[in-house]
């Protein structure tokens, strides 16, 4: 059924005014879609609207008030606690990073390479630099959570309820993940070349090869099975995740941390299965908001690889 502002003009064959049926149109609003004669069309800010939505306009924005346009819906909050920024957590990050590879540049021109045998030099820097690194991520970690946002350790996961819980997750999904990332590393070993940048995987051939003493064992466990599960998922998972996914959605926010995670150990080969590792890291702290389940994740997959690398000596 046509109705008066939508029908042709017959004489003319050009739409009529929806106020005046008798008035051929000249222009079209651009807010309800009619159609205006020129006594019905009001132009503002070099726009066509008729005299009704004209109105509404200079109700709203009244000539010379700014126009703003409608605020967005505030994204809600998933993680509640956790206001700080990704980049207040990626200079954190890097500003650690650094001081961490500047010590650790220094113990090993001053003191390990004079002292110590090539294998033990490498247990020992990745001992030593992983406490500097991980000593400066927490230190910036909690000074942001409680002194400059006043928030809790709860908002890093550090809660005992679902404990529980987070661990039977983090034993179940250990396994498939530790599958699924050995099988990317063979396949990155056969395309890639090896590098000499990862202390973790030299260390690990270093023990593999043999001649490692049992106190040089102890700590290569120590710093791979619970330092460095415990440090990281504090930092990666509790830390930077929430602030990630505050700002988006899940999917995204996974992805992104999970290349972050493994793009920041410098080892081509162990991209894949470190970026399969994360995902899972990261799946395992949004089902169960306890940072127990990604360590305990981690620390199941670290200690896999190092219990086949002592196996392989005997």
């Amino acid at each position: 059924m046509e109705t008066p502002g939508n029908r042709g003009d017959e004489s003319q064959g050009r739409p009529c005014c929806s106020r005046h049926p008798e008035s051929a149109a000249v222009a079209r609003c651009v807010n309800c879609g009619h159609f205006a004669c020129p006594v019905c069309r009001v132009l503002l800010g070099g726009r066509n609207y008729c005299v009704d939505c004209a109105a509404q306009h200079l109700t709203a924005y009244p000539p010379g008030a700014a126009y703003r346009p409608p605020a967005r819906p505030a994204r809600p909050e998933v993680f509640p606690g956790a206001p700080w920024g990704v980049g207040e957590a990626l200079i954190i990050f890097f500003l650690s990073m650094a001081i961490a590879a500047a010590f650790s540049v220094a113990i090993f021109y001053l003191f390990l390479r004079q002292i110590a045998s090539p294998t033990t030099a490498i247990i020992l820097l990745l001992f030593t630099s992983s406490c500097m690194l991980y000593a400066l991520l927490l230190a910036g970690t909690f000074y942001s959570v409680k002194y400059r946002h006043r928030s809790t350790p709860s908002a890093l996961g550090l809660r005992l309820q679902g404990l529980g819980k987070g661990f039977a997750w983090g034993v179940g999904l250990g396994v498939p993940l530790f599958v699924v990332a050995m099988g990317l590393a063979y396949l990155s070993q056969k395309v890639i070349e090896p590098t000499r940048v990862d202390y973790v995987s030299r260390a690990l051939d270093r023990t593999s090869s043999g001649g490692v003493s049992v106190p040089l064992i102890v700590i290569l466990v120590f710093t791979l099975v619970v330092l460095a599960p415990v440090c990281e998922e504090i930092f990666f998972r509790g830390y930077l995740y929430p602030a990630l996914r505050n700002r988006m959605n899940m999917q995204p926010a996974m992805i992104l941390n999970s290349m972050i995670f493994a793009a920041v150990h410098f080892e081509l080969i162990g991209f894949l299965p470190r970026l399969v590792l994360a995902y899972g890291l990261c799946y395992l702290y949004e089902k169960n908001r306890t940072i127990a389940a990604p360590i305990v994740g981690h620390a199941l997959y670290n200690g896999l690889i190092v219990m086949f690398a002592i196996l392989s000596i005997f």
